[in-house]
């Protein structure tokens, strides 16, 4: 078995430039040589390369490749010992030094040892412990790397603030070549040009709303018009053509008017899983500039645009883009899939309601198993479901269903709780005899403070910190469990009469508002016990693929559904549910796997 440490190189600059320039192939080539000279496995099968990003904001950290090797290193996919190369410590991080070292030292902590080319040092727990000085010197280099980038940062902030000035005073034309899809920017780089095809596309996109069409109307009819010019593939737009999102994006952008509104960038603090982080957003700063972009279309037809958006907006819930008028008619908002593909069911609003396979709806083709174990990529087959009909089926069955049905019986349940207290006690146990371990290093090491004493107290302790830690979470998750399974039948029959109830009073408000507002509280009740539903739409005689795991029955007693499955939240990793057709309703179980499929 190879015991060499294995080594990862972990790149990093801030312009595209530099990409260019011999950057990258000199950061490369410089760990390839040091793990040569130190006799470490360079693994070149996993690349850490944050090309063109910068480490003064944190997005390296936050969302680049450098996130990716922190997440590996947690999930045990890097293993401790393992060497991060990196040119200089600059390239870690150049944010303020309370962030870069909580960085640097997590690293250190998680058993990564860090090594920087420019000056060879390498970093790990016990040098730091072992010379303090190396820990004062790392400081001293992370916060001239911020100082560095703050006077930078500063400067070129000064620089633009200074050319929005001169857009303001008329002293320029143009402060970015950066512009919307419908222009480009002239030759001589003095002025932006209309691409004419785009503007009567975006032209008839806004006489089209004002005609009462919704955002998913237009997209389609201009879609299917060939002569009609529409965006082309991008990194936003994987598949090109006109979208519903976009559509609604231009049907409020000021510069279809010729407006360009300057910003600055502002820090916010933000919570995300659990954690406070500091994010650097964009803020409009000052009045618009006016007449900076061709105009698409005249002031007046877009701010009759704008009003017509606002009175359907004028509900809770309502985008006001003129697609569904969301009024919280669609009860199953994100737990409705389609049961051939998995892909999400869209509600659509024609006079008559209906529920839409997104991916059959744009054409997409994804994996589709048409023999066991064999998926072929196709444009999904599942018909549109008639709204109506679904919410009726799926009422009706629920008022029928028996909650204890859902739920194991009382002699499995105790069993299952009996095997998680058994659990839980042998953990405690096993955590007892740790801490006795640990009060026997300790007493060693007050009586013998050798040398080797105090290695071995380092050595053992670090290993039974682990296993402490793996067994407090894994006690946790037993505890979690216990009483999920103590507590559940009441949960779930609770969740069903709030559910019940809320339902019976829904179309009995005393105004359209409150009725809306029941809606909303139903849907919020749903989403809170309803994992999710899988419908199956009828098939054609000729039609290849294969249902999933249970065999569906046919039946003509619905027009457009054949069968569903809903699935409810018995507990953190058990879901149960029924499979409802029209020969009856079977209850089915599967675990938590962390998608719905």
């Amino acid at each position: 078995m190879d015991n060499t440490p294995k080594a990862y190189s972990y790149i990093r600059f801030s312009t595209p430039e530099q990409e260019k320039g011999d950057s990258l192939r000199r950061q490369e080539s410089e760990a390839k040589k040091y793990a040569e000279e130190h006799g470490l496995t360079l693994d070149e099968s996993q690349k850490f390369k944050d090309l063109g990003k910068s480490g003064y904001t944190g997005f390296n950290r936050i969302n680049g490749a450098l996130k990716d090797f922190i997440d590996l290193v947690d999930n045990g996919e890097i293993p401790k010992g393992s060497v991060l190369i990196v040119e200089h410590l600059d390239r870690l991080s150049r944010e303020k030094v309370s962030i870069a070292l909580r960085l640097f030292m997590d690293l250190l902590e998680k058993g990564i040892q860090i090594v920087t080319l420019n000056d060879h040092q390498r970093y790990d727990k016990s040098s730091i412990d072992d010379n303090p000085i190396q820990l004062i010197i790392s400081i001293t280099l992370m916060s001239a790397a911020h100082d560095e980038s703050l006077k930078k940062s500063k400067r070129i902030r000064e620089a633009l603030e200074e050319k929005k000035q001169k857009l303001r005073n008329n002293e320029i034309k143009i402060y970015s070549a950066k512009c919307p899809l419908w222009v480009k920017l002239s030759e001589d780089k003095t002025k932006f040009i209309p691409i004419s095809e785009a503007f009567e596309a975006i032209k008839i996109i806004f006489k089209k709303r004002l005609e009462g069409k919704g955002s998913y109307k237009i997209e389609k009819e201009l879609n299917s018009d060939p002569n009609v010019w529409k965006p082309p593939v991008s990194p936003r737009n994987k598949f090109g053509g006109w979208r519903d999102s976009y559509i609604n994006k231009i049907l409020r952008n000021r510069k279809i008017i010729g407006e360009y509104q300057p910003h600055e960038m502002k820090t916010k603090m933000i919570t995300k899983n659990g954690k406070e982080e500091e994010r650097t957003i964009p803020v409009a700063k000052g009045d618009p500039i006016k007449d900076y972009y061709p105009k698409v279309i005249d002031e007046g037809l877009f701010y009759k645009v704008q009003e017509l958006i606002k009175q359907n907006g004028k509900f809770p819930g309502n985008g006001g883009g003129g697609g569904n008028k969301d009024k919280g008619s669609n009860l199953f908002t994100h737990v409705v899939k389609c049961g051939i593909c998995g892909s999400s069911m869209q509600f659509v609003d024609k006079g008559i309601q209906y529920l839409i396979c997104d991916s059959k709806r744009r054409k997409n083709k994804v994996p589709i198993t048409i023999k066991k174990d064999q998926k072929v990529e196709m444009v999904c087959t599942a018909k549109s479901v008639r709204y109506d009909e679904f919410e009726r089926m799926l009422f009706e069955n629920f008022y029928e269903l028996d909650i204890t049905k859902l739920l194991p019986d009382e002699d499995e349940t105790t069993k299952l709780k009996k095997q998680k207290e058994n659990e839980l006690a042998k953990n405690r146990h096993e955590l007892e005899e740790l801490e006795s371990q640990i009060d026997y290093l300790t007493e060693l090491l007050i009586s013998n403070r050798d040398e080797e004493t105090l290695e071995r107290f380092d050595r053992e302790n670090e290993k039974i910190k682990v296993v402490v830690a793996q067994l407090k979470e894994e006690n946790k998750k037993l505890i979690q469990d216990i009483e999920d399974l103590t507590k559940q039948r009441d949960t779930l029959k609770k969740q069903k009469e709030r559910i019940k109830e809320v339902y019976s009073f829904l179309d009995s408000g005393k105004d359209e508002q409150e009725r809306i507002n029941r809606r909303f509280q139903l849907r919020h009740e749903i989403q809170n016990m309803i994992e999710w539903i899988e419908i199956y739409t009828p098939k054609e005689e000729n039609e290849k693929y294969e249902e999933k795991e249970l065999s569906i029955i046919k039946h003509k007693a619905r027009k457009t559904i054949d069968s569903i499955i809903i699935m409810f939240k018995v507990s953190k990793t058990l879901l149960r549910g029924i499979f409802v057709t029209s020969d009856g309703v079977e209850v089915i179980s599967r675990r938590r796997t962390g998608v719905h499929k």
